[in-house]
């Protein structure tokens, strides 16, 4: 599942502020998915003279993102087509560029989620801030994935050690979903 479907949690300007978001950084939504509610917050957050890439493996979804963001007067929205599983496979993006991000409800639909995350550390620059939100594993929410498909924030937890990021906080954006604040290191 990919993020921004009619079952995620809401783009709260909250949520975000955990990545305190500064005017005129560039920053990433993982997982865009087509409706652009978490880059179009994100956008509010760094202003006219920041950017939000919108990040998303289907290249309709980003299309219909662009056309929300557009509609809603989000200039500072950029489509990158590109499937995160894949290292360097953003390759329009730069290594150590990116001051924060976003993967909400994306990890559950990934089939190789430390590839994943490998390829949004090496975006990532060094001191900057990921947010993750996916759904917790016992959740019995009617709209949440299959059970075998949901990733425990621990799992998440230990992947994302791995990698070079240090965990920061944890929260519950609402009782279906957990979330992770991690920096890159």
């Amino acid at each position: 599942m990919n993020a921004n479907t009619p079952i995620d949690p809401p783009a709260s300007p909250e949520e975000l502020r955990r990545l305190e978001l500064q005017t005129g950084t560039t920053v990433a939504d993982f997982g865009a998915g087509s409706s652009a509610l978490w880059a179009a917050t994100m956008s509010d957050a760094v202003g006219a003279d920041g950017s939000v890439l919108m990040f998303d493996v289907r290249s309709s979804a980003l299309k219909a993102a662009l056309k929300v963001a557009s509609i809603r007067g989000r200039t500072n929205c950029k489509a990158v087509w590109t499937n995160l599983e894949v290292y360097q496979g953003a390759s329009g993006v730069a290594d150590n560029s990116l001051d924060a991000g976003i993967l909400v409800n994306v990890l559950n639909g990934s089939k190789h989620p430390k590839d994943m995350l490998a390829e949004i550390h090496r975006m990532l620059k060094s001191g900057a801030k990921l947010m993750i939100i996916d759904w917790e594993p016992t959740t019995e929410n009617r709209l949440a994935p299959p059970v075998n498909h949901r990733v425990a924030s621990p799992f998440v937890e230990t992947l994302a050690k791995s990698l070079g990021f240090a965990p920061m906080s944890k929260f519950s954006p609402n009782a279906s979903t957990w979330g992770l604040i991690l920096m890159k290191t």
